[in-house]
């Protein structure tokens, strides 16, 4: 599957070129006119990069932020969070999700869209061994460093048998354009009998 993503805008292409970086830290060169400044946000935060205000005031990245500017810039184009179909899911919503899965200590559990692990954590913190898999790199890597075995894939493309069987698997699939009927018949391959899918 190809990501979907959109053209930066010129006019914050400019803003991106006279900004100043410093480690973590990306600085807007001035103030800019409420329109030209949610346009270039909304690039930046795609990036990773989120707004401090107070002391900072920038635009802090949880890396280097000349390394996640030059990459922006050098696609042309950014996808967010709505062009990637995420949504995170509540953690009441993940904590109901985990009980209805009846997952115990020890099982082998799969997140397949995990995200930013609002359903993984509370997964592992039943006591289950995690599996993720996230489609965009940038939240596939955190999932790494946050302890989950996960790998960047499209979800749809696993083999069956590459990875599980699972005892449950629990998900919160991309919905646009009934796109969870797909992920649900993929998850089902990836069960063991009498595993659990919510």
């Amino acid at each position: 599957m190809k990501i979907p993503s959109r053209a930066i805008p010129s006019d914050v292409v400019e803003v991106l070129r006279a900004s100043r970086c410093e480690g973590d830290k990306l600085y807007l060169p001035g103030t800019l006119d409420r329109k030209l400044y949610a346009r270039t946000n909304e690039v930046l935060a795609s990036i990773g990069g989120v707004w401090k205000i107070g002391k900072v005031k920038a635009h802090v990245f949880p890396g280097n932020a000349t390394d996640a500017l030059s990459a922006a810039l050098d696609a042309g184009a950014f996808s967010t969070d709505k062009d990637l179909n995420f949504y995170a899911t509540p953690v009441d919503l993940a904590a109901r999700m985990v009980k209805l899965a009846g997952v115990k200590p020890g099982d082998k559990v799969l997140e397949p869209s995990a995200g930013g692990a609002a359903i993984a954590r509370p997964l592992r913190d039943a006591g289950a061994t995690v599996f993720c898999v996230e489609f965009d790199e940038k939240r596939a890597k955190a999932l790494c460093e946050a302890g989950f075995d996960a790998v960047q894939a499209d979800f749809l493309s696993i083999v069956p048998g590459t990875i599980g069987p699972f005892d449950a698997i629990v998900m919160n699939p991309p919905f646009d354009r009934g796109q969870w009927r797909a992920h649900l018949e993929a998850a089902a391959k990836l069960l063991k009998p009498q595993g659990r899918l919510v």
